[in-house]
């Protein structure tokens, strides 16, 4: 087991190693320091326990869910999460370096095998009989404090939770090295968006956090270009990232214009030229976004295989639904 200090709060999460060096090589690089017969300690202040919780529901269960603890809402807590000014000045993966030194300190516990058969992930409990492990989901706490009003989001209902919190788990999958979080926190956030267009207020945070082959920059350029009316004075988006504004502009230059026999539209790509494969992401045959076609476009699949496994859960998940 190691145990992980997350947010300003402090919040300790004892978690199976296993689990955790499994999926992400960060956690790997960082556990494998961990020295034997002490409890260590890694201290993770700069990311908050809203996030973290989530990331461990993630971990044991596959899927994004979440449950506040006591006292406090959903809403609370996402609303929490807001992206600010401040939020482009924080650099997760710099500040989780800076305190990638993990401390140790002697247990204090005769009897570690017994404390871990019956441990408290956050929302997530996992008790352990012999080499089994069951796990299962605590039930549902009153707050202690009364909601007032309808509440706008419902932590088992990934589709109705605001943009920000899956902008913020992408950047925490990107700091924890896992390639399944980043691609089901981008998954969620199409699915989530999907009767509204991203606010472009998300894009500078969204460039700031994020290198130039980013999956996610991917889909907000295609989310900008198939779905935006740039209608308004070109000073509105003086503030917006220059890649992003090119990219978008580029995206829009390459569609299937819909007046444009398709001989024409092909004559004009090769003309520019736009041939390879690699730059070019529009649909041939319809004016469409790849995320409409395959998630898979913005996943980072090694091989086809994986590629293949990830579409039959995608399709298992729906015929659940």
């Amino acid at each position: 087991m190691v145990t992980i200090e997350a947010g300003a709060e402090m919040e300790h999460f004892t978690v199976h190693s296993s689990y955790l060096c499994a999926k992400s090589p960060f956690f790997k690089a960082t556990v494998g320091s961990l020295q034997d017969g002490i409890l260590g300690i890694i201290r993770l202040p700069h990311v908050p326990t809203v996030l973290f919780r989530i990331f461990i529901a993630w971990l044991y269960h596959g899927c994004l869910w979440y449950l506040p603890p006591l006292g406090r809402t959903v809403d609370e807590d996402f609303e929490s999460l807001k992206i600010t000014k401040e939020s482009l000045e924080q650099n997760f993966i710099q500040q989780i370096e800076a305190q990638n030194k993990p401390s140790y300190e002697e247990s204090d516990s005769e009897d570690s095998d017994d404390d871990a058969r019956n441990i408290f992930h956050g929302s997530v409990a996992v008790t352990k009989s012999g080499n089994d492990t069951e796990l299962t989901r605590e039930p549902v706490q009153s707050a202690a404090v009364p909601v007032v009003g309808e509440a706008k989001y419902q932590g088992d209902d990934p589709t109705s939770w605001p943009p920000q919190v899956f902008l913020q788990l992408y950047m925490l999958a990107d700091c924890f090295q896992i390639r399944e979080l980043r691609a089901d926190a981008l998954d969620a956030l199409v699915r989530a968006t999907e009767t509204s267009v991203l606010d472009l207020s998300y894009i500078p945070y969204i460039y700031s956090k994020t290198s130039v082959d980013s999956p996610l920059r991917k889909y907000v350029v295609h989310d900008a270009a198939y779905r935006r009316s740039f209608g308004k004075d070109a000073s509105s988006y003086a503030a917006l990232p220059a890649e992003f504004l090119a990219a978008v502009m580029v995206t829009n230059t390459r569609r299937l214009p819909s007046k444009l026999c398709k001989g024409c539209h092909g004559a004009g790509l090769r003309v520019n030229p736009v041939s390879d494969p690699q730059l070019d992401d529009r649909d041939p045959e319809q004016d469409c976004p790849p995320y409409k076609i395959d998630l898979c476009f913005y996943h980072e699949h090694p091989d086809e295989e994986e590629r293949k496994a990830c579409r039959l859960r995608r399709e298992g998940a729906k015929s659940a639904v």
